[in-house]
């Protein structure tokens, strides 16, 4: 078990169940936040890895630091653009489960989306991509 201090969303119309879950794995290190909102944490969790593939694209054609921020930045503007329009609780995309889970998404070194698009912009075929 790691060390390192994070952060989750525990999504639940069940608020009772949510709160149980939270109990059970919260930690002085591992902190479980709850939230009815489960469509926009499943939004944000399904959408996070398009914009991440992207930004995989981005980083693999060598465009820099500055190019992926404007990635994640309009990919954010994309996903409260459908807010409005599905999301119950406009806060669930400005917490961990939108922004938080974008930003890991679009940089972290373990993220598969990512590293699909990386290998993309580097000239890899998806084909070649999804053999490796």
């Amino acid at each position: 078990m790691s060390a390192l201090p994070t952060a989750v969303s525990v999504a639940s119309l069940n608020t009772a169940l949510a709160t149980e879950i939270q109990a059970l794995f919260a930690t002085d290190r591992f902190r479980v936040y709850t939230t009815d909102d489960v469509v926009g944490v499943e939004l944000g969790g399904a959408v996070k890895n398009v914009i991440a593939i992207a930004a995989g694209a981005s980083d693999g054609l060598g465009f820099g630091h500055n190019t992926r921020a404007a990635l994640i930045t309009r990919g954010l503007a994309e996903i409260r653009g459908w807010r409005c329009a599905v999301v119950r609780t406009p806060r669930t995309l400005a917490g961990l489960s939108g922004l938080g889970d974008l930003v890991l998404t679009c940089t972290g070194d373990l993220s598969r989306n990512r590293t699909v698009g990386m290998q993309l912009g580097q000239g890899k075929t998806l084909e070649q991509v999804l053999r490796a």
